[in-house]
């Protein structure tokens, strides 16, 4: 599987609310959009406020009253735009965003292909057919201020800025916080992939599953998984054949380590982390690798409030119990 970064040639424009975005504003992002209102973006992922703070459109939020002159921001709409080539546009390809803020629609050629509401979990989608050699990406990106009851714009401001702990001034974060990535699949492809771990009682032997599902044009494949310790060592490793039906296929990888370095709370010891190495295997040609990283503990609560963390009872503050 091909990978593909969407890093460079983005654009950002802020534009008054609305729904949808006509064919005019489709054909403008798709010419050269580094004038009327485009800000050239240094460098992605780069979320609004990043952008903005580059071009001194902003000031620091954290200067005096820095927040309150950002108020606005939230009260526009955002416009992602950028343009990117593909030799083969044929080839079954998917678009992965890893990180998006903020409720937003996804406009690829001057068609709306995704809407993506407020929340941080990443985006896959397939864009078989729909790829051009020339191509033209928008990301829409909707003011976060509501409207109120009669139809008019509330200013967005909370009523109660703040509180015993202090100022809570309302800076909204939208954007894109996260890589994105065109990648060539040829129908071939773990689509997800999810890491658990469980620690005996001993606190000796820990047991990591991977559960991978995707899709496939072959009659069989396999995935490999590799443990590897804080230090890169390998310290565990499984090969096993995918079961195959008529949407795809899915693995369950299990992997066993003894004595294993755990996690501890800040202050009470080191937070070492393990990668989990998991590769799509047709025949004995490697497709795609995927990364994950995943950390060792065991934590229990024995009485109301009272926290033990690997055997050993931790000071937790801030708990609350209504």
């Amino acid at each position: 599987m091909q990978k593909i970064e969407l890093a460079k040639g983005w654009s950002l424009k802020a534009i008054s609310p609305r729904q949808t975005l006509d064919e005019k504003f489709l054909a403008e992002a798709w010419q050269t959009h580094a004038t009327d209102g485009w800000l050239t973006v240094p460098a992605m992922p780069a979320m609004v406020h990043d952008i903005l703070l580059s071009h001194g459109k902003i000031e620091p939020p954290w200067l005096p009253h820095g927040t309150e002159k950002c108020f606005w921001v939230g009260e526009k709409d955002w416009v992602y735009a950028t343009r990117f080539s593909v030799e083969q546009p044929e080839r079954a390809s998917k678009l992965r965003f890893k990180g998006l803020k903020g409720k937003v629609d996804i406009y690829l050629n001057g068609a709306c292909i995704a809407t993506h509401p407020n929340t941080d979990v990443p985006l896959l989608m397939d864009l078989e057919g729909r790829l051009q050699r020339q191509n033209t990406l928008v990301l829409h990106f909707h003011a976060t201020y509501s409207q109120g009851k009669d139809g008019t714009k509330a200013d967005g401001r909370r009523k109660n800025l703040g509180s015993y702990l202090g100022p809570n001034p309302d800076l909204i974060a939208l954007g894109v916080f996260d890589r994105v990535f065109l990648e060539v699949t040829d129908g071939i492809a773990m689509d997800e992939i999810v890491a658990s771990v469980s620690l005996d009682k001993s606190l000796g032997l820990a047991m990591v599953g991977i559960d991978v599902v995707g899709k496939s044009r072959h009659a069989s494949v396999a995935v490999r998984t590799r443990l590897l310790d804080p230090s890169g060592q390998l310290v565990s490793e499984s090969m096993t054949p995918a079961t195959m039906h008529e949407s795809g296929f899915g693995a369950r990888c299990v992997l066993e380590i003894e004595r294993p370095q755990l996690w501890w709370p800040r202050g009470y010891g080191e937070q070492p982390l393990y990668r989990a190495e998991v590769a799509l295997l047709v025949g004995d040609r490697l497709h795609q690798t995927e990364w994950r990283t995943i950390g060792f503990r065991r934590i229990t609560m024995p009485e109301l409030l009272h926290f033990v963390v690997n055997d050993v009872p931790v000071m937790l503050r801030g708990g609350a119990h209504g």
